[in-house]
């Protein structure tokens, strides 16, 4: 499960393969009020780990059981890309970005 902070969103998945986009609502003195489901991505694997960018609040990236690792849009729910990293599940997936250089480096 991740939170993206941006869009008041919060990412979670499950063994059922589908990422679930939820919507948060805040009121006075930043306190989470509602939450509420706004979206589901369907996958068609297992998702073991999930992360989501800090400069672009639409991506989320997942691994896979079968080593995949994918680039979700959020806002439009298409795979934007797909990279095959090996025939093991992906169980941990870190994101690393520069604001000053565009460019996304993964370490799994």
């Amino acid at each position: 499960m991740v939170m993206n902070a941006t869009k008041n969103k919060l990412i979670s998945t499950g063994l059922d393969g589908k990422i679930y986009i939820w919507n948060i609502t805040r009121g006075n003195n930043n306190i989470v009020e509602s939450i509420n489901s706004e979206k589901i991505l369907a996958n068609d694997q297992v998702v073991c780990s999930l992360n989501c960018s800090l400069f672009r609040s639409s991506l989320v990236i997942t691994g896979t059981m079968d080593g995949k690792i994918k680039f979700w849009d959020i806002e439009s729910g298409e795979i934007e890309k797909v990279l095959v990293v090996n025939d093991g599940p992906i169980v941990e997936l870190v994101i690393l970005e520069r604001e000053a250089k565009p460019g996304i480096y993964l370490v799994t």
